[in-house]
């Protein structure tokens, strides 16, 4: 999903608010995130109170409301990125898009410790140094770092799984993602991380949306189309690079995920650039 998403930062800011401080979101049609740097405070949105504390990240989608109310013995002192999201798709030479993204599926409310935690308020202190409107260079640089903070926490930068199947899963994608041209069987994949192969698909198909041997093809499928596309390999060789035994089964498959053969899929892409 993230790969396709671009960002505008609308509003930065990191200050230290001593009580008596309360503040209400007024802007609601963008996306924000608040980080708690240090102190203690409440939050309160949708009929609950949330606690602040250092180390705890908020994600709201537009058109949330809530109210921020510093703790009376110490304020509290929050990071807060306020901007838009939407997705600009490149295929077949063509940008489609940008289409507004209403929710970044990403969790309310998460709790960071060790070294995640510096690690994620170590990107908010870059967003906060960096940003400066009217600096291109300052722009860009944050918005690349707000995508990795993105990434990251709907990926792998969350609190520790509340289950071990979520981190196993999350380990197999990233084996599947590191070696896609290796012949990877969802048999030894289990043996790996010593789950059962049905036990490993369901899990994964849950957080993936497929089980691991599509999700492998569908990441084959598209290395492919990159070869064809940006090198002069001839088929028989990207099929053994994306994990084919030979050129016929790989150009049925290419086919069927693309539609066009990958010699037509390359003459026909080549020819409109």
């Amino acid at each position: 999903m993230f790969a396709d998403t671009m960002v505008k930062l609308l509003f930065v800011t990191d200050k230290l608010r001593e009580s008596p401080w309360e503040d209400t979101r007024r802007t609601v049609d963008c996306h924000t995130l608040y980080w708690v740097m240090s102190g203690l405070g409440s939050l309160a949105a949708n009929g609950e109170r949330f606690r602040l504390e250092p180390g705890t990240l908020f994600y709201l989608a537009p058109g949330l409301e809530l109210r921020l109310t510093a703790s009376p013995s110490e304020g509290v002192r929050i990071a807060m990125a306020l901007f838009d999201a939407a997705t600009l798709r490149h295929a077949d030479r063509q940008w489609h898009g940008p289409e507004p993204i209403p929710d970044l599926g990403l969790p309310f409310m998460e709790r960071y410790v060790g070294p995640e935690r510096k690690e994620i308020d170590a990107a908010f202190r870059s967003i906060v140094r960096g940003w400066a409107p009217g600096s291109d260079q300052g722009e860009l640089s944050c918005r690349m770092e707000l995508l990795r903070l993105i990434a990251k926490l709907a990926d792998r930068g969350r609190a520790p799984a509340k289950h071990p199947m979520e981190e196993i899963v999350r380990r197999v994608r990233d084996d599947l993602v590191a070696q896609y041209g290796a012949e990877l069987r969802i048999e030894e994949l289990a043996s790996r991380y010593s789950v059962s192969p049905s036990h490993l698909r369901k899990w994964f198909a849950n957080r993936y949306g497929v089980p691991p041997k599509a999700y492998l093809l569908r990441l084959r499928m598209e290395h492919a189309a990159r070869f064809l596309l940006h090198t002069r390999a001839p088929v028989k060789e990207i099929a053994s690079e994306c994990g084919f035994k030979d050129e016929l089964h790989f150009s049925k498959a290419f086919k069927k995920h693309h539609g066009l053969s990958p010699a037509f899929y390359r003459s026909k892409l080549r020819s409109s650039m």
